[in-house]
């Protein structure tokens, strides 16, 4: 049924309005995995008749009557707004306005070193290796009556634990930067290291690469604070 359908449906139907969209609701309920209170289908049903947005990702976004909570990607900032959007209005107007929104979520670096002119295919898996070993060294694997399951504790003794719960469950923010050779690699390391930060260490075995030499090739350092990190990695530059 187009929109233009369901909106003569409902205005047939003004006397039972509500109920009347309360039913064309429920479909879209299971799909979009939420559930609508009565003010809700209030707030909904008159700005459909309004036709003040599509129907139905952009319900609700623009005047604070909102259902949801979300956090910004690029923020990290608390906002209310429909659940499949994630950048809060005022980060939205700063890309339009071609500015660069300050992030301040959780992130994660991936320290590669420069030196090694590694192919890109090679640096793409070392990378990926960082950024998984750093969340494979927090947690533990555990034997269950299924198999086995991987856990990750976050408890309130990790002053990390919010933002990594954070980076987990977003977008996992993340940049590779680059060193220049092994020993300001492993500096870096032993600096996040005692920071108390979520790290990793990679060393690739040289089976395809590095003539069968086994070669330090990554660190890995969070999910953490923009903050945490920065104060370890601020003037490194991107990789390129």
């Amino acid at each position: 049924m187009s929109i233009e359908a369901m909106q003569e449906l409902v205005k047939r139907h003004e006397a039972e309005h509500k109920a009347a969209f309360k039913e064309m609701l429920l479909e879209m309920e299971d799909a979009m995995g939420v559930l609508f209170s009565d003010e809700q289908v209030t707030i909904h049903f008159n700005h459909f008749m309004k036709g003040k947005r599509s129907f139905p990702e952009d319900w609700a976004n623009d005047d604070n009557e909102n259902c949801y909570e979300c956090r910004c990607v690029a923020c990290g900032s608390i906002f209310n707004g429909y659940k499949r959007r994630h950048t809060c209005a005022l980060c939205v107007q700063d890309i339009q306005n071609g500015n660069k929104p300050k992030f301040t979520d959780a992130k994660q670096v991936i320290l590669v070193r420069k030196d090694l002119n590694m192919p890109a295919g090679k640096l793409g898996a070392q990378v990926a290796h960082a950024s998984m070993a750093c969340i494979l060294n927090m947690g533990h694997m555990t034997a269950t009556a299924q198999g086995a399951e991987f856990r990750l504790p976050l408890t309130t003794d990790n002053p990390h634990a919010n933002s990594i719960f954070h980076w987990m469950t977003t977008s996992f923010p993340k940049i590779t930067l680059e060193v220049k050779n092994e020993a300001q690699l492993k500096r870096f390391h032993d600096e996040a290291q005692a920071a108390g930060l979520p790290v990793s260490w990679i060393v690739d075995a040289g089976r395809t690469v590095f003539d069968g030499v086994p070669t330090p090739t990554c660190v890995g350092i969070g999910p953490a604070s923009r903050e945490a990190i920065d104060a370890i990695t601020k003037k490194l530059r991107v990789y390129q």
